[in-house]
């Protein structure tokens, strides 16, 4: 599942749309609850290279307010 999730970070912002929000908290529960790490396993180096600023953004205060 997390290779169809990789594929949608480049398109943020232009097919997401308001669903943006959801799908990057979805990223923020993976990234604290799930027991990879998302740094070693990839896709966070993934979403940090290919998405825009704004989704970036919005992950880190997402994920601020949740740790």
């Amino acid at each position: 599942m997390m290779d169809l999730f990789r594929q949608c970070f480049s398109r943020l912002t232009v097919e997401f749309g308001d669903r943006r929000h959801a799908f990057i908290g979805r990223l923020v529960a993976i990234a604290v609850y799930h027991p990879t790490d998302p740094w070693h396993d990839g896709w966070l180096v993934d979403f940090v290279r290919d998405s825009d600023v704004d989704s970036r953004v919005e992950f880190a205060s997402i994920l601020s307010y949740e740790l």
